[in-house]
């Protein structure tokens, strides 16, 4: 969890923003796999995203961990 939580803090994870910017991907299929036509960034998955972002206070509760959001962020 911990090397998960500083690839995220580092904007390390292989979002499709980030594949795209090494050429890995092609940036014609570089948006969120939820189809809400945004760029997935590590930001918009875990923040922003209607459908992704909806789902972590769900996670954060079953896993007893305190919520990150937009708003705190900048504390970590």
């Amino acid at each position: 969890m911990k090397i998960g939580s500083l690839h995220l803090l580092q904007d390390r994870l292989p979002t499709k923003a980030n594949l795209t910017t090494r050429g890995c991907l092609s940036s014609a299929v570089y948006h969120c796999v939820s189809g809400c036509g945004e760029v997935e960034s590590a930001q918009h998955l875990f923040l922003s995203c209607s459908i992704f972002g909806a789902l972590w206070p769900t996670v954060s509760s079953w896993i007893g961990s305190s919520l990150v959001t937009s708003q705190t962020l900048p504390v970590y």
